[in-house]
């Protein structure tokens, strides 16, 4: 009995009563309940912590699990009817063997995992998901090519007739926001125009910007110590020119970054403090994963701030297109008759 709530988080965090299920297995079972029976036989094949095999039935050849009905509800809840549902779909889709042996003297049910044709299907998964992958890579590669050989953009500082993508999206409450359009040479934020846009390489050598330093000629540094970008992003930016993996990046290249970034925000793509499963926004440490893909990717950067626009705007089109399959995918539960 709980006399506080303190006292309920302390046990929520360190029980032990939970199922844990991939949604890889659900995928290969093409069913939840599928998925979470298959989930809980894998369990079963995997070592304990010891690293000694948690099987220790072993007929024609191969281990087993020897489980009840009552067993199988204790581990993970299900009935007699979901039990029955889901194993007859595991062995529709070859994933499991089931046969009845004696055990502990009486006819017993016994599953195992098919292990050759449960790897197949992770496999074929995996390989659809890379595929997948590789052509929106080729897709975006081929953009890229156009995008270094084209002439640089206008100012992303002053924008014509932009609409964003969050214009009538649902908010918290269920009401709809209506974002105005950003007017042609409209100011996108009030420091953006005002003081960091105007920022430029001579600006900066004329401003001590790391107060350690004394007297020193301004490097690259010196500038990523300043500008206003997520701090794991400078690290990581950082450790790179230290290596010499990003000798094509200049001092203008990171005052372009950092316009950039900012004004993402201000499009409301990027929130910072957004969480990292957020469906329509890129946090901070999603920013920081794109940015030095696109880095790494791009060795020669003519225009960064539209390729920062183009790779936010394509991470935060994956969350959404991601978002939209996991929320219309159904799982129904069948009850087929049991035929043993």
């Amino acid at each position: 009995m709980f006399s506080s709530w303190k006292e309920f988080i302390t046990w929520e965090k360190s029980t032990l009563d939970t199922i844990d299920v991939k949604k890889t297995y659900i995928d290969i079972a093409g069913d939840f309940m599928a998925g979470v029976l298959l989930s809980q036989i894998v369990y079963w094949y995997l070592p304990s912590k010891d690293g000694k095999s948690k099987l220790r039935v072993k007929k024609d050849g191969h281990y087993w699990i020897a489980k009840k009905r009552d067993e199988w509800y204790e581990e993970i809840r299900f009935s007699e009817a979901n039990y029955k549902t889901a194993i007859k779909k595991l062995e529709k889709k070859n994933l499991v063997v089931r046969e009845r042996f004696k055990f502990a003297g009486a006819p017993t049910t016994h599953v195992r995992l098919n292990v050759p044709e449960f790897l197949r299907s992770i496999n074929d998964l995996m390989i659809e998901k890379e595929n997948n992958l590789e052509d929106d890579l080729k897709d975006f590669s081929d953009y890229l090519d156009q995008e270094i050989t084209a002439e640089p953009l206008a100012s992303l500082d002053s924008v014509e007739s932009t609409k964003s993508i969050r214009r009538n999206q649902p908010n918290g409450n269920g009401e709809i926001n209506q974002m105005n359009s950003v007017k042609s040479n409209e100011s996108l934020t009030k420091n953006t125009t005002e003081n960091i846009t105007k920022n430029t390489y001579k600006d900066y050598q004329n401003k001590n910007l790391n107060p350690n330093l004394k007297n020193k000629e301004l490097d690259i540094y010196d500038v990523l110590w300043n500008i206003e970008i997520p701090k794991d992003l400078k690290h990581k930016i950082k450790v790179k020119i230290a290596n010499q993996q990003l000798n094509h990046l200049s001092i203008q290249n990171l005052l372009d970054l950092q316009d950039a970034y900012l004004y993402q925000i201000q499009q409301d793509f990027v929130k910072p403090d957004a969480p990292y499963d957020d469906d329509f926004y890129i946090n901070d440490q999603i920013f920081s994963e794109t940015i030095m893909k696109m880095l790494e990717t791009v060795k020669e950067i003519n225009n960064m701030k539209g390729l920062v626009k183009d790779w936010v705007q394509r991470r935060v089109d994956f969350k959404m297109r991601e978002s939209h399959f996991y929320n219309t995918s159904t799982y129904r539960e069948e009850n087929e008759p049991d035929n043993d």
